[in-house]
Parts: C-alpha cells; structure tokens; sequence
C-alpha cells in the first residue's frame, strides 16, 4: 500500500523481507561490503560480476581510464578486447534456461516437448 506521506530526504525505507530474501543483494550492510569490495578491489570485484555473463571472447583488460586532460582526453573504457552479446545476455539465456527447466526430452526423439510452466 502506497503512503500519502512524503518522505524525508535521507529516511531510510526497507523492502519487505519476502522481497529482500530473494534479491542479489539483501541488506544495506551487504550493499556497503560490495560497494567498499568494488572501490578497493576494482579488478576482482567486476572480474567476478562480468564472469556471469556469457563472453564469446574475455577481455585482455578490465578496465583503462584517464581523468587527467594533461595525459590526453577523459576516457573511460571496460572489458578491452571482449566479446558479448547485450541481446543474448539480457533475453535469450534466460529464455534457454527456462525452456530447459520447463521442457522434458521427448524419449527416443531426442527432442524436447514443449510444457507450460507450472
């Protein structure tokens, strides 16, 4: 239920625990550790979230930035010499999985059998 009320800038607003129990990240304190991890351990940190998507080639270099315009332009660059596919990565892996948790292999066919979800 939505609230009339407006909020204070800076109040703190918790999502439901049946929510916050099946999502990537679960709590504030959570979200501060990755956010530290990923500030002090850059390489590591997006290495490891970069790693579960799907690459048809790894980058040779994660990341190369310049911020200083006496050393050239502002340039900011990831993943150098990678390969991936936006497309693939946001829809049709996920359609693949289900498609295989959803499916059982028709016997002897070697084909699957199309079933709706449950």
């Amino acid at each position: 239920m939505m609230s009339d009320r407006l909020h204070e800038e800076g109040e703190l607003h918790k999502p439901p625990p049946e929510l916050a129990k099946n999502a990537h990240c679960k709590s504030l304190d959570e979200y501060k550790k990755m956010y530290a991890r990923s500030i002090e351990h850059p390489e590591a940190f997006w290495g490891e979230i970069a790693g579960q998507f799907h690459w048809s080639k790894e980058w040779d270099k994660l990341q190369n930035w310049n911020y200083d315009l006496s050393k050239g332009p502002v340039k900011i660059e990831w993943f150098l010499g990678g390969e991936t596919n936006v497309c693939y990565n946001a829809i049709d892996r996920h359609i693949k999985a289900a498609f295989h948790r959803h499916n059982t292999p028709n016997p002897g066919l070697g084909e699957y059998v199309l079933r709706p979800p449950a």
